[in-house]
């Protein structure tokens, strides 16, 4: 009885072992089980604002004063050799918002920067409210497109003849908070960082929230991580979207060149109009060589209703716009991102979101759907895509094949 139960023992002893072995051995793991593990480890829940109301009080009355007529512009007549922060700003018809921008901007407690607008062809006035400004302030700078050629050639445009150490890429019609990006610079200068990320807040038309981010970790994220962390936030809020907002992240200079040299002359000239931050971002977090989400608040993002192109749905024409930018950005991703099934589904989520988001879009534009089914076909056919999730894009067929119908496909994504 007693030999019974040793032998027992050691075959337990022995199950044990091989599980130990084959479960806990991280050279068994494949890279996106160390992925999972990794982030799992780094989940930092400390960074969320305790009282995000009582936060919210200074920094909207911190906007009404940038939004008061009266509040003078700054006077700045010194020559900046090397600025410590290049905010870059693409402008298309923006007179209405260009005074908000310009005064939050020179009020921002860094004060050592320059500010450069690139406009993209306006026929308002813009261009003479910055040359106004231009007049006072030796930071302020502007580039002009010769013709029209969208966001991302703009961004690209100002960062190519910027002087800065870092660069903030910011929108015309925001609002730069007081504190932030003075916290930020002196972050990402002192830990040597390619990229620090800050949290928001969000004024969509009467509500006004703190936006605390998706890439929430608690240590330095260096690569080869860094690239997939990019992937796993775009899966994993609500399963399949991600903030890919380019103005709460302070970036080193050399790290957005890399970025626009990887991205290509070729697609940099494409006239994209929708979606132009997913492809800069994601080439950002490419090119960088480390990362760190910090708890500061540095940026106030205004949207309303009225300003998306998107509200013009039922126009086919506007509808097959929007696809059709929507579709070049995915075949960018498709052939910019690893051989890893890891990496692919970038692509492959970022369809599926395309779906729920501009569904729409997709149903007044049917005459673009052999272009997607050649996307859907290409993703099918890669021979790293796993299974579980050829179930996924075989979702996004079943809805192409209703799109065609002319039916809703809200239940089929």
């Amino acid at each position: 009885m007693i030999s019974l139960n040793s032998s027992l023992i050691n075959i337990i002893i022995l199950l044990s072992l091989i599980y130990f072995i084959k479960h806990l051995n991280p050279i068994k793991r494949t890279f996106e089980e160390q992925l999972l593990r990794f982030i799992k480890r780094n989940i930092n829940d400390s960074l969320k604002i305790n009282n995000p109301n009582e936060r919210l009080i200074p920094i909207i009355n911190y906007v009404r004063l940038i939004k008061d007529k009266n509040l003078e512009p700054i006077t700045f007549k010194k020559s900046i050799s090397l600025p410590k922060i290049s905010f870059i700003s693409p402008i298309y018809n923006k007179e209405k918002y260009l005074f908000q921008i310009i005064k939050s901007v020179q009020h921002q407690k860094i004060q050592n920067f320059e500010l450069i607008f690139v406009d993209d062809c306006s026929t308002d006035k813009s261009i003479n409210i910055i040359n106004e400004f231009q007049q006072n302030d030796t930071r302020i700078k502007l580039i002009k497109n010769k013709n029209n050629k969208g966001t991302l050639y703009s961004r690209c445009n100002g960062a190519l003849i910027s002087k800065g150490e870092y660069i903030s890429f910011i929108d015309s019609d925001d609002i730069v908070l007081q504190d932030g990006f003075l916290n930020a610079y002196n972050y990402i200068k002192s830990k040597n960082l390619s990229m620090v990320q800050f949290h928001s807040v969000y004024q969509w038309n009467d509500s006004i929230v703190i936006n605390q981010g998706y890439y929430k970790y608690k240590n330095i994220i260096e690569q080869p991580f860094l690239s997939y962390i990019f992937y796993y936030n775009y899966r994993n809020r609500n399963g399949d979207e991600q903030n890919t907002a380019l103005w709460d992240k302070l970036v080193e200079r050399k790290t957005v060149l890399n970025s626009i040299n990887f991205i290509g002359d070729e697609y940099i000239h494409k006239k994209v109009k929708i979606e132009n931050d997913v492809i800069l971002l994601f080439s950002i977090f490419h090119s960088s060589s480390s990362y760190q989400y910090i708890n500061e608040i540095g940026y106030y993002y205004i949207r309303t209703n009225s300003d998306s192109i998107t509200n013009s749905w039922s126009d086919p024409d506007i509808s097959n716009l929007i696809v059709k930018g929507i579709l070049t950005n995915i075949n960018f991703l498709f052939e910019k991102t690893g051989d890893s099934s890891l990496e692919k589904m970038i692509p492959i989520f970022k369809l599926k979101q395309s779906f729920r988001r501009y569904k729409n879009c997709f149903k007044y534009s049917e005459k673009l759907n052999p272009m997607i089914k050649n996307i859907v076909d290409k993703l099918l056919n890669c021979t790293y895509v796993r299974y579980s999730e050829k179930i996924l894009i075989f979702n996004i067929e079943l809805a192409i094949s209703y799109l065609q119908k002319n039916k809703d496909i809200q239940k089929y994504i």
